[in-house]
């Protein structure tokens, strides 16, 4: 009888979020991408950091592209 009610608790639980997941995928979302001939960067992106190894990056020069950047700091 246990084994039977995980059963339907997990079966009725990936339906829930199988429903979820569908229900935002019918919606228009506004292009949020920049193309690769724009004439400047965003203001977000000028800005330049230390690299790990060593100098520096301007990020100027990822503009247009997806970037994933990961600030670091060892304590």
């Amino acid at each position: 009888m246990r084994r039977s009610r995980i059963v339907f608790s997990s079966l009725a639980l990936l339906a829930a979020v199988s429903a979820c997941a569908d229900a935002g995928a019918t919606q228009e979302r506004p292009s949020t991408t920049i193309s690769p001939g724009s004439a400047a960067a965003p203001a977000a992106l000028q800005f330049s950091a230390p690299s790990v190894g060593g100098g520096t990056i301007d990020f100027t020069q990822f503009a247009g592209q997806t970037v994933a950047l990961w600030f670091w700091a060892p304590t």
